[in-house]
């Protein structure tokens, strides 16, 4: 068999194993780069480069024993690092002059916004879901309960012990704060 034969077909099985982790995991990829970044741009241009970096390096041995595991903190980490190079690159900008005030993109943000997200990644999968329905889609206690056929009392109390489990791993990177979630 020719070389060029043997090497087409094994571009053809990496092709259909990338589309198909493309298309498996790019959504829920997104989603995880946009909690991080805020926006959806960023967080597009975050999962891009995971997905290029896979295509420039090959798909790794191991990505078959968890692929959304290793996409979504694949995607969690390139969006961390588009964080700190906006960053250090507007502190090198304003190098010698008086920084301005900003609300999102201050280092003291950026520090706590890491520790929320690593307190937030040692959370069980349910504990990780509710606190999102909860706190950034909207929901209710009554209409999580709802999505999950549950009763409100039930979701009201796991959704307690998960902000106490979030609190005391918030405490734990970073013992003289004080949290309060509403």
């Amino acid at each position: 068999m020719p070389a060029s034969s043997r090497d087409s077909r094994t571009s053809d099985v990496f092709h259909r194993k990338f589309e198909g982790l493309y298309a498996g995991h790019h959504k829920r990829a997104s989603r995880a780069a946009r909690m991080v970044t805020g926006n959806p741009e960023d967080a597009e241009d975050a999962v891009q480069t995971v997905f290029v970096r896979l295509a420039e390096n090959g798909i790794p041995a191991n990505i078959s024993d968890n692929p959304a595991g290793y996409f979504y903190r694949a995607a969690i980490n390139e969006s961390r690092h588009i964080i700190r190079t906006r960053v250090r690159h507007r502190l090198d900008e304003n190098e010698g002059s008086a920084p301005e005030p900003s609300t999102d993109t201050s280092p003291l943000v950026e520090d706590a916004r890491e520790r929320l997200l690593d307190a937030f990644s040692q959370l069980s999968r349910k504990d990780r879901k509710l606190l999102q329905l909860y706190f950034q889609d909207g929901f209710t206690d009554a209409e999580i309960a709802t999505r999950w056929n549950s009763t409100r009392s039930v979701i009201a109390v796991s959704l307690h012990r998960a902000k106490t489990r979030l609190k005391k791993l918030l405490m734990s990177s970073c013992p003289a704060a004080r949290f309060s979630f509403s």
